[in-house]
């Protein structure tokens, strides 16, 4: 993960010190090794902020990417100079599925200093880090283990007051970030309770209905993005995966999940198989056969492991996908099925975003002696006549600075991201 860079640490400082705020979590880190940002803001000033900080952010070369809602406000950010993403949530109430457990203005009006920011008084940030791990999650952070703690022994009287309950601290803390079943429900059921004391029975039907209509509307447009890299051996798709899974988390809440060819986990300690186009090809009727078993097994991963991750706001990152067999059948021992393959690959599904590296046959031998000059020349020209007219497909010249090629990929994935997001 890339640093924020310290003159858009300043210029959101600057921004927000106009304003009512504080700065949720994992503020001691700032603005070292954060670029994912949790901010509490006076809900009547929202709009105001977030169109004051994407003004001063655009005049520092920081692109606002999109906006999403779900629990908070997300806003997604480009750095064009460093090339690194990072988002701001800004939380105008603490909910959960649409109950408010704790008054946002109180909250605000208790903050604290804390060097050069705002921060919760200790007793509020404590509260929720507790609750938003066990109402979300049903776990707490092993990072938040020792405020808990001080929580526990500053305020457990408070805490009893707030909800009515004995938390039982020590029994979540017991065993090892799992959360007891019996806690769990007794807490969400006073977080109901609360919800009515603070906002009333209508309001809080209300936030219920809003929460259960952003629910369905994100089952239904998922967030999530799957992409395929192609490539012959030495194009340097694994250099740019590795740069991706490094730079992407902050745009995907739920990170990366990663796939070599099939859309299946990879067993562990399993070796790459060594010079595939070495080996002897299988007869016709063995090669017919392995391409109705590829495009099977495509169709039920997808079902199986891809499209969960994409309902859960994760980048799908594939090394090869179904149409390799085309461009290589070598390397998959397939003997004269080109056609049946071309026919086959109309019944899988696609990813969304595909990235062909292409560069000098000779370099990448160089890189990586797998083929001839020739055969990195013709499948080179397989992927130009396979894909050139294809929609979502981005040629990247492999020649250009890894650095470079980086921005680009990461370019294409913001730009896919927005329209994708905005035909909700």
């Amino acid at each position: 993960m890339k640093n924020l860079r310290l003159e858009v640490y300043n210029t959101l400082l600057k921004t927000l010190n106009n304003y009512s705020y504080c700065i949720l979590r994992n503020y001691e880190a700032l603005p070292k090794y954060e670029n994912d940002i949790d901010i509490l803001v006076a809900k009547t000033q929202f709009s105001q902020i977030s169109s004051h900080i994407n003004n001063s952010f655009n005049e520092i070369g920081v692109e606002f990417i999109y906006h999403a809602k779900f629990g908070c406000e997300s806003y997604f950010y480009f750095d064009s100079i460093t090339g690194n993403i990072f988002h701001i949530d800004f939380f105008l109430e603490f909910s959960w599925k649409g109950y408010i457990y704790i008054d946002a203005d109180e909250v605000l009006n208790n903050r604290v200093q804390y060097n050069e920011i705002f921060i919760p008084s200790s007793f509020y940030e404590y509260l929720d880090l507790f609750l938003t791990g066990i109402l979300n999650n049903a776990e707490i952070k092993e990072k938040y283990y020792s405020k808990i703690i001080l929580l526990k022994k500053r305020y457990s009287k408070e805490l009893k007051e707030y909800f009515s309950i004995d938390l039982q601290i020590d029994s979540a803390l017991s065993q090892q970030n799992k959360v007891p079943n019996s806690l769990i429900r007794k807490l969400r059921l006073s977080v109901r309770k609360k919800s009515l004391n603070l906002i009333g029975l209508h309001k809080t039907i209300y936030n219920k209905f809003l929460y259960l209509k952003r629910l369905i509307k994100r089952v239904v447009k998922y967030e999530g993005i799957s992409i395929a890299f192609y490539g012959t051996d030495g194009a340097g798709k694994s250099t740019q995966i590795e740069m991706l899974k490094a730079n992407i988390k902050p745009l995907f809440s739920r990170g990366y999940s990663y796939f070599h060819f099939k859309p299946f986990p990879q067993k562990k300690n399993k070796s790459a198989v060594e010079r595939p186009h070495n080996k002897k090809n299988y007869n016709m009727i063995i090669s017919i056969i392995k391409v109705f078993y590829y495009a099977w097994i495509f169709f039920l991963g997808y079902y199986q492991y891809v499209f969960p991750k994409l309902f859960k706001n994760t980048l799908v990152i594939f090394d090869r996908f179904f149409d390799d067999i085309i461009l290589d059948p070598k390397r998959y021992r397939l003997k004269n099925v080109t056609l049946l393959s071309r026919i086959m690959s109309f019944f899988v599904f696609k990813p969304n975003l595909v990235f062909v590296l292409k560069g000098n046959p000779k370099t990448i031998s160089s890189r990586k002696n797998e083929l001839s000059i020739l055969e990195t020349e013709k499948q080179q020209n397989r992927m130009k006549n396979l894909f050139f007219d294809k929609k979502n497909t981005v040629f990247i010249n492999g020649d250009e600075k890894i650095e470079v090629i980086s921005k680009k990929v990461i370019r294409n994935i913001i730009s896919f991201k927005m329209r994708h997001h905005d035909k909700k």
